[in-house]
């Protein structure tokens, strides 16, 4: 895989983001499509063991008609390697079948909650309909969903990640993420809890765990870090061995063999994580 980004910055205010309040910016600045599209095949060309390409705008979608330039360029140049990208769960049927034909193989969004109170404060400027009607859409594209869930916003309780985890499981993508809040300093969010005493630590070295993973350091009134840890952990178990979704997984990897050879790596991963944490 090789990851590339077609522009800089996001015109969105969620108050947790770290780039574009710390490095990019709030105003997008994107790449010409051709710009764009010439790496895809210097990348094809001079990397032919890479099979994948992924676009780590933080919206990539946030100017659909950037999108649409190099969706179209791509298949103009019967461009064949599989891509996937950033995106909010906004994004309209029309565009979602001409990435697909451009060769997005997989979104990814944050959905963060679907209780439309924790939205709001956030603000994520996004509707729990919008979310499902996005999911059906992109189902329907035949392009792969990962979604993530967050807890530990202002207004969050163990109800509403239960709530998250509820929407998840109807909503079905191909996989979906749960984890707390992360404070980054020059964040909104972090300003935030900061304030209000939040903060189990101000010494940066606990902001990762003792394999350099991501540590919770955020307790709030409703739940403290540990608690959203374990809770984060549960939904994610629950999530990905659901029977449903095991079965579901065995179709598609009989439809289609390479993602049934992805599944295998993930699960192998997966199972190696949780019992090393049963232990």
């Amino acid at each position: 895989m090789v990851m590339m980004m077609t522009g800089r910055g996001c015109p969105y205010r969620c108050f947790y983001c770290l780039y574009p309040q710390v490095f990019h910016s709030h105003k997008y600045r994107t790449r010409s499509a051709d710009n764009v599209v010439d790496e895809f095949d210097y990348i094809v060309k001079n990397f032919p063991k890479v099979k994948e390409i992924g676009i780590e705008d933080d919206c990539f979608t946030a100017k659909s008609d950037h999108v649409q330039k190099i969706c179209e360029l791509l298949i103009n140049r019967k461009s064949k390697i599989k891509w996937y990208c950033n995106v909010r769960g906004d994004v309209n049927s029309e565009l979602l079948k001409l990435m697909k034909r451009a060769g997005c193989r997989l979104v990814t969004v944050g959905f963060e909650s679907a209780c439309q109170r924790i939205l709001d404060n956030i603000p994520k400027n996004a509707k729990v309909e919008t979310y499902r009607q996005f999911v059906r859409d992109a189902h329907k594209a035949n392009i792969l969903v990962h979604g993530c869930i967050m807890t530990g916003n202002p207004g969050d309780t163990k109800e509403t990640l239960k709530e998250g985890y509820e929407f998840a499981k109807s909503i079905n993508c191909d996989s979906m993420q749960f984890y707390p809040l992360y404070l980054y300093p020059g964040t909104k969010a972090y300003t935030w809890a900061e304030e209000r005493g939040y903060l189990r630590t101000t010494d940066y070295s606990e902001w990762v765990d003792k394999e350099g993973m991501h540590n919770c350091i955020l307790d709030t009134p409703e739940m403290k870090s540990g608690e959203m840890i374990e809770l984060c952990d549960l939904y994610l178990k629950k999530y990905h061995l659901r029977p449903s979704y095991i079965f579901a997984k065995l179709r598609q990897a009989f439809r289609n063999p390479s993602e049934g050879y992805r599944s295998i790596k993930s699960a192998k991963i997966f199972l190696s994580n949780n019992l090393s944490k049963n232990k």
